[in-house]
């Protein structure tokens, strides 16, 4: 049987999604679903997928298109999501995000037993950080313990999304969310340490990390969102877990500065006798000063370890691929979001509710879709 998936964007994740579905998914229906009708009009000439000018907010209109298929995937801004969740579960249909905000999440979860008795599968968080990085940890913790026949002390998720040359002051460009860049940089995140949860201040922690392949010194500092359910499912099992964001040398000091600056605030200031929202102003800013260059990589690293019983460690190093014009953010985001829909629907996913990829997502299945995709992650062990 054929499977319908309902797309919701048209941007960059949006695009690789459908891509990703029409290449390897045998769908026999896609539609993007978007308000800005250019966007759609470029994606339905490239990639020959049906296109519906419609709003997301509009919740009835929302739940008349997608009970008309079998999942829908959200690659809109994070604050639709939970209300997109609920339109999934009245309509009978599966739904995955991209996540980005703990908060959201958080409702989302609370829809969990409405959506298991409707026969729904709600997944939160299926890019590559949240989403694919829950999975590499599961991966990891679950051959630890395999090898050592305890739970590992520490998992340590380390993920960048980077320009291959940096310019600017920051050393960053514009290859996923301005909006989900700053609120990384704003909100506090959940860490585990010493066996319980804590919360930390985004952009602490500072660390240096060095990969393979010329990037230099980099360093890592915590963000929200990364690991989103992680450390619930795994408070009082493992000591120490955390999820830091890797970025050039010096971009965390100049985060910080705009912070200090009070360019995140979100409510209205009087500026000349004009009212300003500066997180508005500074999004704004960022969209038109970050570079927009497509020659981007993703650095993902995992490390799962005990004291005394060596380390398990995963990287991947993935970079801008010329022949789809795909940047590596919209392979490891994009791709990840599409097979998880993939198994939504083939029932390699058979949990209803709103689950989690580290109980949910088959891991050596997951992991084989991205090889299928050149996502490669490489495995290698810090015997002690």
């Amino acid at each position: 049987m054929q499977n319908s998936y309902l797309i919701l964007g048209a941007g960059k994740m949006a695009e690789a999604i459908a891509y990703d579905v029409l290449k390897y998914a045998n769908p026999g229906r896609v539609n993007l679903v978007d308000t800005n009708s250019a966007n759609l009009r470029t994606l339905e000439r490239k990639l020959g997928v049906d296109i519906v000018v419609a709003d997301v907010s509009d919740s009835s209109g929302v739940f008349n298109l997608m009970k008309e298929f079998d999942v829908a995937i959200s690659a809109v801004p994070y604050r639709f999501n939970a209300n997109l969740s609920q339109a999934a579960i009245d309509s009978g249909t599966h739904f995955c995000d991209l996540g980005g905000n703990d908060s959201i999440v958080k409702r989302q979860f609370s829809l969990g037993n409405l959506a298991k008795d409707k026969g729904v599968k709600i997944m939160p968080g299926c890019g590559i950080a949240p989403g694919a990085v829950s999975v590499i940890a599961k991966y990891g913790i679950d051959m630890f313990e395999g090898d050592n026949g305890v739970m590992p002390g520490y998992v340590k998720i380390r993920v960048g999304g980077l320009p291959q040359n940096p310019k600017g002051v920051l050393g960053y460009a514009n290859v996923f969310s301005v909006n989900g860049l700053i609120n990384e940089c704003k909100v506090k995140t959940d860490i585990l340490k010493d066996g319980k949860r804590v919360r930390v201040p985004a952009m602490t922690g500072l660390e240096e990390q060095i990969f393979q392949g010329g990037f230099g010194k980099l360093e890592a500092a915590y963000t929200s969102g990364g690991s989103l359910t992680l450390t619930e499912t795994y408070v009082g099992k493992i000591k120490n877990l955390d999820y830091k964001t890797l970025r050039y040398l010096g971009h965390w000091e100049k985060m910080a500065l705009l912070r200090w600056m009070g360019l995140f605030s979100e409510n209205p200031q009087n500026v000349l006798g004009k009212k300003l929202v500066p997180r508005e102003l500074l999004e704004g800013i960022l969209e038109d000063a970050l570079p927009k260059d497509k020659g981007d990589v993703m650095l993902v690293r995992v490390l799962v370890g005990g004291e005394g019983a060596g380390e398990l460690g995963f990287d991947m190093i993935d970079r801008y691929n010329g022949d789809t014009g795909h940047t590596a953010m919209q392979r490891t985001t994009g791709y990840s979001a599409s097979i998880v829909a993939q198994m939504l629907v083939n029932g390699d996913i058979s949990d209803f509710g709103t689950l989690t990829q580290e109980g949910s997502v088959p891991a050596d299945k997951f992991l084989g879709e991205w090889k299928k995709r050149g996502l490669v992650l490489e495995e290698y062990r810090n015997i002690r």
